[in-house]
């Protein structure tokens, strides 16, 4: 079993080691019938009867896993049982509608960073051609573009977050040969969405 539970700082989720056995009745040991001096019993002896058992709960599992520091001691909101392969317990975004059934949690993935660097043949893919062959032509004919196309070609790779991105593709709206819109769409871009 694993549990989630709503704490100040969120929802968070802990696996659960198997439940332990938990003395339900403790053992009550025999007790010896007294005897006089002449072996009349004054007083009869009792059977001891042996401890029960049974499977603790899952709150004492939890304030057990408290207790031993395996489990933060938070003030808890809520909590729920979950199963151990529950898809809450893989990570992700989790909501829960309804505290008293696990149907109603619902997890969502993380979002996917974005990919922010590549090499330049992929930074160059997210121009069109139309804009490619325009850079290009600038790039023969302009020194400054030239400059930037040459810093940006020659390098291991190519990076949206260098902060000589955004001055490059500035002298090329500046040159008309993008616009406004393209140099934010492409600031924003992410390579992976090259192969999608």
């Amino acid at each position: 079993m694993a549990v989630i539970y709503e704490h100040s700082n969120g929802l968070s989720t802990i696996a659960l080691p198997p439940l332990k056995e938990v003395a339900d009745t403790p053992a009550v040991a025999p007790v010896e019938p007294v005897l006089d001096d002449e072996g009349n019993v004054i007083q009869e002896g009792v059977a001891g009867t042996p401890a029960t058992y049974r499977l603790e709960t899952a709150e004492e599992q939890i304030q057990r896993m408290i207790a031993g520091n395996m489990m933060p001691n938070l003030p808890w909101s809520n909590w729920l049982l979950v199963p151990d392969d529950h898809p809450a317990m893989a990570g992700g975004i989790i909501t829960v509608a309804d505290w008293d059934d696990a149907d109603t949690v619902t997890v969502t993935p993380h979002p996917k960073p974005k990919r922010r660097a590549g090499e330049f043949r992929e930074f160059m893919e997210l121009f069109t051609e139309q804009e490619q062959v325009a850079i290009a032509t600038a790039a023969m004919q302009v020194p400054q573009i030239k400059l930037w196309y040459d810093k940006a070609m020659g390098g291991p790779s190519f990076s949206l977050d260098n902060p000589q991105t955004p001055y490059g593709l500035g002298a090329l709206v500046q040159a008309g040969l993008l616009t406004q819109e393209r140099m934010d769409e492409i600031l924003d871009a992410d390579f992976d969405e090259l192969y999608t």
